[in-house]
């Protein structure tokens, strides 16, 4: 197995996995395009199941070629989704605390007393 780690620094790093054994018969080069997106780090999110590979990827000896492994994305894609739900509640979170405080922020006033 390979590790492919897609980091940024400020972002959540995400990575997949790549069993590239490949029988005898079918030794060549071949390629996998991929699309991994990254998202900014969130100080109260819960990033632990990233923990785990995002993807993974095996050859298929049937289709000869490399491919996602469609049960293992259908059971991670659950527990992405969560995750995403609750990373875009707290960034509204955040615009609607900055939006409140830009529109009804008070400016304290000092006096001196002479």
């Amino acid at each position: 197995y390979f590790k492919v780690q897609v980091s940024k620094e400020g972002y959540v790093t995400k990575f997949f996995e790549v069993k590239t054994e490949v029988p005898q018969h079918n030794l060549d080069a071949y390629t996998f395009s991929f699309r991994l997106d990254l998202f900014d780090e969130e100080k109260n999110l819960n990033v632990s199941m990233l923990k785990k590979p995002v993807a993974k990827v095996f050859f298929d000896p049937i289709y000869k070629r490399f491919q996602y492994d469609d049960c293992y994305t259908a059971r991670i894609n659950f527990d992405l989704k969560k995750m995403y739900k609750s990373y875009y509640e707290l960034q509204e979170a955040k615009a609607n605390s900055i939006k409140k405080n830009k529109n009804g922020s008070t400016s304290m006033v000092k006096k001196t007393i002479q």
